[in-house]
């Protein structure tokens, strides 16, 4: 079974971004996961995609997926109309780049807000509008869960009934599913749907991205799971160097300890 990292595991910008993809691949992923900007006001367009290619090709990386923008001054369900129209555009950007470069999903984040089924219905709107380039690249966003789990349960069921497969999957984050105490009801309800994964650990007390075998996953269910939901893609962790304990400067040795756990629990 092939690796996959998330790009984003938490470095200073000091460190440029073609050098961590070069220790990403020397330490045995074979893909990533963009994360880059993911909660930033950042659109690539043409001639940034020319620098994220150059970034993957140049370490010998292949794009499995991508996260979408999350960007807290333009969600698609925002009230306001100026921050969804940006929002949009984001969205767009994020799907062109993860067909350009071979990707198949791009992840988005439940609707929230102090209105909850004013949010979920924005959203479902945003998601429309987005439906025929969805179509045309054949690229799909996927769901994923976060916390508390009541969000989870309200939105996650009704965007994958509302949205067919080839329109909306669902990304199971290991590390939320385990602080929500949520772990088995998306096993049963979300993972019929699975396109993604972001996989870490923590200890049930915070959203810690640690390394596999530092918190309290279930990873055998976990992995027992992914299997039995018939996911064939490379098994990507979305993982926070500093967090694992690690400083910046044992950075190799942080890609090589999450490539060895990876292995082990996905060989």
């Amino acid at each position: 079974m092939e690796l996959s990292i998330t790009t984003d595991y938490e470095v200073s910008d000091s460190i440029p971004r073609a050098d961590q993809c070069r220790r990403m691949r020397a330490a045995g992923f074979t893909w990533a996961h963009w994360c880059y900007d993911w909660a930033d006001d950042v659109v690539y367009g043409e001639a940034g995609l020319a620098v994220v290619r150059g970034q993957l090709t140049g370490a010998g990386l292949k794009l499995l997926d991508t996260h979408g923008v999350c960007w807290s001054g333009a969600r698609e369900f925002d009230p306001d109309s100026a921050r969804r129209a940006r929002a949009d555009e984001l969205h767009r950007d994020r799907l062109l780049m993860t067909k350009a470069l071979g990707g198949d999903t791009v992840v988005i984040h439940p609707a929230t807000g102090d209105d909850q089924n004013g949010a979920l219905a924005r959203q479902i709107n945003a998601i429309r509008a987005l439906e025929p380039l969805i179509r045309e690249l054949g690229v799909t966003l996927s769901i994923e869960n976060t916390w508390p789990k009541e969000i989870d349960h309200a939105v996650i069921p009704v965007l994958l009934e509302t949205f067919p497969p080839d329109v909306m999957g669902y990304c199971f984050d290991s590390g939320h599913a385990n602080l929500s105490g949520n772990t088995d009801w998306l096993i049963e309800h979300c993972f019929p749907r699975l396109a993604c994964l972001h996989l870490h650990d923590n200890d049930g007390t915070g959203d810690h991205h640690r390394l596999p075998g530092m918190g309290t996953v279930d990873w055998p269910k976990v992995r027992s799971a992914i299997r039995d939901a018939g996911y064939l893609k490379p098994i990507n962790f979305e993982l926070s160097l500093g967090r694992s304990g690690y400083r910046e400067q044992d950075e190799a040795a942080f890609l090589a300890e999450a490539y060895a756990r990876g292995r082990k629990w996905f060989s």
